[in-house]
């Protein structure tokens, strides 16, 4: 999923550079983002996970067993490992983003989001070649006719 969000935004990168802004605002412009998407969805998982656990553990006591030894019990202790791994997720999404930045290469952009203008300059090279090589021959023709 990143690899696509970062896609998507290298395209935003590229215009954004193209149009004179620097690497650092264009990397500031994405922490900020990256901020806000990834501590929203920490929070909203966070919420949401122990009402989840619940549904899901009453769905397993009516399809599977249901017995007064099997208990749901939430331990706040769980949380630190939710948070360990919330911080690493959100690390390495920086750590990508950055990267994303650096790597961005406009032209690369250009051409990946209007693949037809390198097959149109590929095209207009074919056909100065031809042009050239069918005024020489005609020039060739036109000298040998003169002798």
């Amino acid at each position: 999923a990143s690899g696509l969000f970062f896609r998507q935004k290298s395209r935003e990168t590229g215009v954004f550079l193209a149009l004179g802004a620097s690497r650092a605002q264009v990397r500031g412009e994405l922490y900020r983002e990256l901020g806000v998407i990834s501590l929203g969805s920490c929070a909203a998982g966070a919420l949401l996970g122990g009402p989840l656990a619940w549904i899901l553990w009453q769905a397993f006591r009516l399809a599977v067993v249901d017995t007064e030894e099997m208990r749901l019990v939430f331990d706040p202790r769980a949380y630190v490992f939710s948070l360990a791994f919330s911080a690493f997720v959100i690390v390495m999404m920086f750590l990508l983003g950055s990267r994303s930045v650096k790597r961005t290469n406009i032209i690369d952009i250009v051409q990946e989001s209007h693949p037809y203008l390198a097959q149109r300059l590929e095209i207009g090279r074919v056909a100065c070649t031809y042009n050239r090589a069918g005024i020489r021959s005609q020039y060739a023709c036109a000298g040998n006719a003169h002798l």
